[in-house]
């Protein structure tokens, strides 16, 4: 790329092109060359998509997320299920660094998120009673509704529901999926196919979190704060996503 980029400038006289290129070069990381300058973007781009922008309207926010470990309460009819939902929040546990979640199996008297594995028609009569407004139009695998404190940003509430007819295997990637995504990973993509969050046609039930997944959540919680807006993610992001190193 750099050798290329000299012969158009000897030849062709484009000297601000070399200008350009080097301080997009000055601005990388350390430990990015300037040939990935393309995947920075890549990167970038895939970020504020799936931290700053929302699913299901135009616009985008600012960061939210918990600041403080949640009780997280599971609502559910059979064993499989209480084992795909240990399962998830174990996963994310693993990778969250100074919050911890709390699982609950039975009822508390105050508890955080609800969890719960239930009839299409019976989501939509809850997801209605708990404020999150008009439901999907069409169905869905599963829905997260998200309450944030109006002051902070940081995450006040949670709803997670996941539709009981589909089998085994897709029921726990929708509980992985929508319980990663309550953290404050608001929307989906199409940049990284191996991610859960991955939404292409080509997209398949996964029930693990990518290396991406988890590096989201650990810049969402180790280097952003609640209430963070896009130039300040954009900062950090440029200081910190390329020092996290995960398998």
């Amino acid at each position: 790329m750099v050798k290329r980029l000299v012969i158009d400038v000897l030849t062709n006289g484009v000297w601000w092109r070399a200008l350009a290129f080097a301080g997009l070069v000055a601005m990388l990381p350390h430990t990015v060359s300037a040939a990935d300058a393309q995947d920075v973007e890549r990167d970038w781009t895939f970020v504020r998509q799936v931290l700053l922008t929302y699913e299901f309207k135009k616009g985008n926010g600012n960061i939210y997320r918990w600041s403080r470990s949640p009780r997280y309460f599971a609502f559910l009819k059979h064993p499989s299920q209480n084992g795909a939902v240990r399962r998830a929040i174990d996963q994310i546990n693993t990778v969250l660094d100074g919050i911890h979640v709390i699982l609950v199996s039975q009822r508390p008297v105050k508890y955080d998120a609800l969890i719960s594995v239930i009839d299409q028609s019976e989501m939509q009569r809850i997801w209605a009673a708990a404020g999150c407004g008009e439901f999907f139009k069409h169905e869905v695998d599963g829905a997260t509704c998200i309450h944030v404190d109006a002051e902070t940003d940081a995450i006040d509430s949670v709803l997670v529901l996941i539709d009981e007819d589909q089998d085994e295997h897709a029921q726990a990637s929708a509980l992985l999926e929508e319980i990663y995504q309550s953290f404050g990973v608001r929307n989906d993509h199409q940049i990284f196919y191996e991610s859960l969050t991955y939404d292409g046609r080509d997209r398949v039930h996964r029930t693990k979190l990518a290396p991406i997944d988890k590096k989201v959540l650990i810049f969402l919680y180790k280097y952003l704060e609640p209430g963070d807006d896009e130039a300040t993610v954009r900062r950090k992001f440029d200081a910190h996503w390329y020092e996290i190193v995960v398998e």
